[in-house]
């Protein structure tokens, strides 16, 4: 990804993050934004407060941000995988990949397929990523 659009990512995450009260995360990512700047941060590489090209993409991804606000489906909380069938006696284990201020990321650890949970009280739809801190 060129440097321009991905540092673009960057802002529209960092403000998304500020909306929603994850000042470490807007800490953090604010380095990676001043590495990207500044031409530190080679393409494709990380910076030691653990920001990267596709760490960005994958929170764009988890909280629903353009172009990648489709790229998991949603489920009910506490879901089993819906790729795996579950053994006679026994559930498929499901472990929480990322939690953010509305839900998880649920990843299967059997086949890998991953998908949100938005807390019982928040519906898809009124996650609204322009929300602004109170």
């Amino acid at each position: 990804m060129d440097r321009a659009r991905l540092m673009a990512m960057v802002e529209t995450l960092g403000a998304t993050f500020a909306g929603r009260g994850m000042r470490r995360h807007v800490e953090e990512l604010r380095v990676y934004w001043l590495g990207l700047a500044k031409g530190l941060v080679p393409a494709g590489r990380r910076v030691d407060v653990g920001w990267s090209e596709s760490l960005v993409v994958e929170w764009f991804r988890v909280l629903r941000l353009p172009p990648h606000q489709w790229d998991y489906p949603v489920r009910p909380p506490s879901s089993p995988c819906s790729r795996c069938p579950a053994p006679d006696g026994h559930a498929v284990e499901v472990k929480t990949g990322l939690t953010f201020p509305e839900g998880r990321k649920a990843v299967c650890t059997v086949c890998g397929y991953a998908w949100l949970e938005f807390d019982a009280d928040v519906q898809p739809a009124s996650v609204d990523v322009r929300r602004k801190a109170r």
